[in-house]
């Protein structure tokens, strides 16, 4: 349960029981004037104003007062009663990265948690003290987003914690700093993938690997033939074959179109893009 139930003694707030509490936020909600605490006690639900005239004083936080607790057998007898909702994200600016989503997660139900829980919503990542963004959906925006999030060290949440979060009453420094730890290791492991693994032709061929985004690949081979229509490559002993178009050996993305299914790369418009949509700059020597 997230919401909290509290009446004030002589000096502080205490805490209503699991059981008492789940009774309260069930007949507030439904609208009840009152509901019964216990044996001796009852809470009467009503406005500020009837509050104000009940009590000579208020606390300075006085916009969680919802009612009064009473006793049974004597209503004049009577204790401030409050209703907390739990404020985990009180004092952060909050981005989200909306394109990252996962499918089915509501972007207005995540806006709507953040800021009942006191958190404030912006549309720009340098503005924010927290971003909101989850593990699947990575195109080259997304990447360039985080990588600006964990330069400039920023917490990063996913929209699984916002929701598991909604008892949590404060952050903590611990909280946050999983997800950096987790989204730098993943973007590490993309900017590792290296050529070194795959020297030759041979090897790609073999590997079929699907390219990483932004890498650049240095090929060593020789030029044996070139015509209008074919370059003929000499790597380790080996010919290689690729058609290009008339008068224009030196286009790379024409280059690369013989290794296409090899490489598993796709052809869109001209531009060489790999298996997420994002642009591939390969460099062959």
């Amino acid at each position: 349960m997230s919401v909290k139930w509290q009446w004030l003694d002589d000096y502080q707030w205490v805490d209503y029981d699991k059981k008492t509490s789940s009774l309260l936020e069930k007949s507030y909600l439904e609208g009840k004037k009152s509901e019964s605490c216990d044996k001796e006690r009852f809470v009467e639900f009503c406005d500020i104003h009837t509050i104000h005239d009940n009590f000579s004083s208020l606390p300075k936080d006085y916009k969680s007062l919802v009612g009064i607790q009473r006793r049974k057998d004597n209503p004049n007898r009577r204790r401030l009663v409050q209703r907390l909702m739990p404020a985990t994200y009180d004092g952060y600016i909050v981005y989200i990265i909306k394109e990252s989503l996962e499918d089915g997660v509501d972007y207005d139900g995540l806006i709507d948690i953040i800021k009942l829980r006191k958190g404030k919503i912006t549309n720009k990542i340098n503005n924010s003290t927290l971003v909101v963004c989850d593990e699947t959906k990575w195109n080259n925006d997304v990447k360039k987003l985080i990588q600006q999030v964990l330069d400039d060290k920023i917490p990063i949440v996913t929209s699984t914690f916002v929701n598991k979060s909604l008892d949590s009453y404060k952050l903590t420094t611990k909280d946050l700093q999983i997800k950096n730890n987790e989204f730098t290791q993943r973007l590490n492991e993309k900017k590792e993938i290296s050529i070194k693994r795959m020297k030759t032709f041979d090897d790609l061929f073999q590997a079929k690997r699907k390219i990483d985004l932004n890498m650049i690949f240095s090929i060593p081979f020789e030029i044996k033939e070139i015509d209008d229509t074919k370059i003929i490559l000499m790597n380790e002993g080996k010919d290689f074959d690729l058609p290009v178009k008339p008068n224009r050996i030196s286009n790379v993305v024409d280059l690369l179109k013989g290794l296409s299914k090899q490489l598993e790369l796709k052809f869109n418009d001209g531009k060489v893009e790999g298996n997420d949509g994002e642009k591939i700059k390969i460099e062959i020597q």
